[in-house]
């Protein structure tokens, strides 16, 4: 088991990616597994991403908007094939004194056209103020005066009284089989798993874990190993591990056919990834 970094998030600024499919090699397409002290709020308007959120993985389609509270560790990795655009705050209590904030509970809300742009136009407007490109964070929070902190603030309550009714009434997560075959699958990602094995275990035929699989997580029970063994690749690439110890643990036949999985599933070889983390600042 690998413990999630713990990033410390101070004072608000928010931060903007994008990327075009095509510049998807030069590029860490996701984030390794992380805690944040205060809560986080992803906005995407492009892209297709795979969320881990604690117990909760989800496929999700952009426009979304993406809350991780507090202390809850999260990784997000986007297809490296589809352009990507997000911005990404995080939510002090001192910034949201006064207001009721949000449900101190991870949710993914997908959005219509007419919601994302209204979203966007809050968003946009802190951004002008307070914005950053990712890995060009700042180290001290800008705008600081009294009347900025009433415009943040004001920015604030706009965007999460727009975003508060689009959040389910029952937001945890559904407890169905489906939840702990991914659990099953994360824990055992070393071994060699198989639809017939993962049938035998949970005690469903193939075609039922199929089709309820698809119908709950948006991808196939194989996408959704394949997706988890490159996570873990991606982790212990961080740690500084041998390409045949990760193809060991992570599940792969061969170094060889890590290799080719993870090219073919993050747009870079395991070298480009690993040279990519390496030019990351330490705060992400």
């Amino acid at each position: 088991m690998h413990s999630p970094v713990m990033i410390h998030k101070n004072f608000f600024y928010i931060s903007y990616m994008h990327y075009d499919a095509s510049e998807a090699l030069h590029v860490v397409t996701g984030s390794p597994s992380h805690i944040h002290n205060v809560g986080e709020l992803l906005f995407c308007t492009e892209g297709s991403s795979l969320i881990t959120c604690g117990t909760s993985v989800m496929r999700v389609n952009a426009p979304y908007v993406f809350y991780c509270p507090a202390g809850m560790p999260h990784q997000q990795d986007n297809s490296a094939s589809k352009r990507y655009t997000r911005w990404c705050f995080p939510l002090l209590p001192s910034d949201l004194e006064g207001t009721s904030g949000l449900p101190d509970q991870f949710f993914a809300v997908q959005l219509d056209d007419a919601q994302c742009r209204q979203l966007s136009l809050y968003v946009e407007a802190m951004y002008t103020y307070w914005g950053c490109r990712e890995f060009k964070l700042p180290d001290v929070q800008p705008y600081t005066s009294p009347s900025d902190r009433l415009r943040l603030k004001y920015l604030l309550l706009l965007f999460l009284n727009e975003l508060k009714p689009l959040i389910p009434d029952d937001i945890s997560t559904q407890s169905t089989y489906i939840s702990d075959v991914c659990l099953f699958i994360s824990d055992h990602i070393e071994q060699r798993l198989s639809l017939d094995l993962l049938a035998e275990r949970f005690f469903v035929g193939r075609t039922t874990l199929t089709g309820d699989f698809r119908r709950v997580m948006d991808m196939s029970v194989v996408e959704f190993i394949t997706a988890t063994r490159l996570n873990r690749a991606k982790l212990l690439l961080q740690e500084g591990k041998t390409l045949a110890e990760i193809a060991e643990q992570c599940g792969f036949a061969s170094v060889s056919y890590f290799i080719k999985v993870f090219r073919r599933g993050t747009g870079l070889s395991p070298a480009q990834y690993r040279a990519a983390l390496d030019k990351l600042p330490a705060n992400l």
